[in-house]
């Protein structure tokens, strides 16, 4: 019983530490919060307008690299997207979804080759069982490869 309250504080602890966390990142980089808010309701207009403020507030926030390169992504703009998961890898290379994202998008422009050189990277570098490498294998998969 003891054991159970113990883990159950600790949950509830850890739940209060995020939300807590979530409020101050915000307070902190309001445009960053702001540009996944938009990316989220698939404004990729609007998340790329947040991302790039972002970015001029924090020049080496990788995260925010990687979700205007998304954004770019979803806006049509794949080379504009490679820039910016290029940039979000050169800051933290093991940023292991912008090396995804990076190969889903070669692979949605038929670089098939180059989308498996990124998967072989990623799984060499994460294992075969990262989520990342799992769902860059199911998207080579499903495009034929």
């Amino acid at each position: 019983m003891t054991w159970r309250l113990i883990i159950a504080g600790a949950a509830a602890g850890l739940l209060l530490a995020t939300a807590v966390g979530g409020a101050v990142a915000e307070k902190r980089q309001p445009n960053f919060a702001a540009g996944l808010r938009a990316l989220a309701a698939e404004d990729f207009a609007g998340a790329v307008q947040q991302l790039e403020r972002a970015i001029v507030a924090d020049p080496k926030n990788s995260n925010a690299y990687y979700h205007l390169g998304r954004s770019h992504r979803g806006l049509g703009d794949s080379d504009r997207a490679l820039k910016y998961l290029r940039l979000a890898l050169q800051i933290d290379p093991n940023h292991f979804a912008a090396l995804r994202e990076r190969g889903e998008t070669l692979l949605a422009q038929g670089k098939r080759k180059e989308a498996r050189g990124i998967l072989d990277e990623l799984s060499n570098r994460c294992g075969d069982s990262c989520p990342d490498a799992a769902a860059l294998r199911d998207a080579i998969r499903a495009a034929g490869e």
